[in-house]
């Protein structure tokens, strides 16, 4: 289970990753895989607590620790602009669905249950690191933390459209049917039939 950081214990550590999303928290099970017996791995989350927020879709690639999380697998792919599409068997490397609820359990799970790696909820973190003698100080609302490395997983504070050749935004609905009307056996990747109102490209 997270713990809620009150400030009153001395945070040093080995390995200090920023930010408890997929990829901290990927990394983070990685950590406690390793128990870490000579030092000590911890992660700064600035939520309280882990909600549905986003849905992970991907191709399949290496082994990774949440493959019994995936909810879908998909072998085929389609992209159509009407009247023309193209359909591709991707079953070397399917596509998959990561429901965030599960990956945020499991994660979590792991963790709590490693030695010597924890998840701190709450933090909020002030300012960038510093450099010091054999490592980096941060400061957060709560005090310092001191660690030999730091890994931050955030995303960037402001993003410069300019160094984006293309630049995408993303929105997504869970929607529920009547009827059929989906291909359960190939994943619509991209669909540019639309009419382009309000800078939509493709669905």
């Amino acid at each position: 289970m997270a713990s809620a950081w009150d400030g009153r214990v001395s945070l040093d550590a080995d390995v200090l990753i920023l930010g408890g999303g997929c990829a901290g928290l990927s990394l983070g099970v990685r950590l406690a895989a390793r128990a870490m017996p000579q030092g000590r791995g911890l992660i700064l989350e600035q939520r309280e607590s882990y909600t549905d927020d986003r849905t992970w879709c991907f191709w399949r690639g290496a082994a990774h620790p949440f493959q019994h999380l995936i909810t879908r697998s998909w072998h085929m792919m389609r992209v159509q602009s009407r009247p023309a599409q193209v359909v591709v068997d991707c079953g070397v490397m399917p596509y998959q669905l990561l429901p965030p609820g599960a990956f945020y359990d499991c994660a979590k799970s792991r963790i709590a249950a490693a030695r010597g790696t924890e998840l701190l909820c709450g933090v909020t973190i002030r300012g960038a690191p510093v450099r010091i003698a054999g490592g980096w100080k941060l400061e957060t609302a709560a005090g310092s933390v001191t660690a030999r490395q730091i890994i931050d997983t955030r995303p960037p504070d402001v993003v410069n459209s300019s160094d984006a050749l293309l630049w995408q935004s993303f929105l997504g609905h869970e929607i529920e049917c009547t009827s059929g009307v989906f291909d359960p056996s190939t994943v619509e990747l991209m669909d540019f039939d639309v009419s382009g109102d309000g800078g939509i490209a493709f669905t």
